[in-house]
């Protein structure tokens, strides 16, 4: 284990052997957090916004009776994950500077390091596509439509992967043996709580959307099963990727991906 005293002096460089063991070195003291108030914003609550997004991308669809019912449910869900990752992804960045004594690199914010973690985006990707809740489907094929999946599936990428991958993990890897790049596989102990972690917050955000708005093909128990079981092998593929390339862009990407077939592959079943 390395001294608790030991500061930090430059970030690894992805090229060195052993790049991860300086990021393993313990800040000097725990950071204080102060307390952040979060100003609160405030959504019309007549849904006028998510109205006329519905009648204007519902136009051509169905009918402007029936698109309009469709994209605005569509612009609320968007707005909904918008909102969500926008929170998500600022309070975690905020954590992980004051947390890392301003070395967000420390975070994974940093380039990539190494290759071997590339066939595990591929895993990230196919255990996205039953997570249709963390990821908006388009109304339609409208252009507007399209714009406003990439957009919040980006943003949800990114929210997902600097809370999970940045913040809790980077807390936990302190105190773990976690992998480097080029060095064996094995799974870390931060890497089974943040995975864990990450499981449990899809299962449970994804039950209310299951049980509402069952799945033309499995039934809501079968669904929320196959849900708990993708996402967990997902947080398990991301954490390894986080560990073996030092950095989030990697898992941002795999997320986005695997974001993007997911929408795809919900609005080809339900059209």
């Amino acid at each position: 284990m390395f001294s608790s005293r030991t500061k930090l002096k430059r970030p690894c460089l992805p090229d060195e052997g052993v790049a991860f063991a300086c990021a393993l070195e313990r800040v000097d003291a725990f950071v204080r957090v102060p307390r952040v108030d979060f100003a609160q914003g405030h959504v019309d609550p007549q849904g006028g916004l998510q109205r006329r997004v519905g009648r204007v991308l519902g136009l051509g669809t169905h009918g402007i009776s029936n698109g309009a019912i469709v994209a605005t449910r569509f612009g609320e869900a968007t707005t909904r994950i918008a909102t969500f990752s926008l929170f998500v992804g600022g309070a975690s960045c905020l954590l992980s500077w004051l947390f890392s004594g301003r070395r967000l690199w420390l975070y994974g914010w940093r380039r990539p390091a190494g290759i071997d973690w590339l066939p595990l985006t591929l895993v990230v990707a196919l255990a996205a596509l039953p997570m249709r809740v963390w990821f908006p489907q388009p109304a339609s094929l409208d252009p507007g439509a399209i714009a406003l999946t990439v957009g919040g599936v980006t943003l949800m990428a990114v929210a997902v992967e600097s809370w999970f991958r940045g913040l809790v993990h980077g807390l936990l890897q302190l105190d773990s043996r976690v992998q480097s790049p080029g060095g064996p596989w094995h799974v870390s102990g931060a890497a089974w709580v943040s995975a864990g972690l990450y499981a449990v917050s899809v299962a449970a955000l994804s039950l209310p959307a299951i049980w509402a708005e069952p799945s033309p093909i499995l039934s809501p128990v079968q669904e929320s099963a196959i849900v708990a079981g993708a996402s967990g092998i997902a947080g398990l593929a991301l954490a390894m990727i986080r560990e073996r390339s030092l950095s989030l862009w990697p898992g941002i990407t795999a997320q986005f991906l695997g974001g993007i077939g997911c929408a795809a592959f919900w609005f080809w079943l339900t059209a």
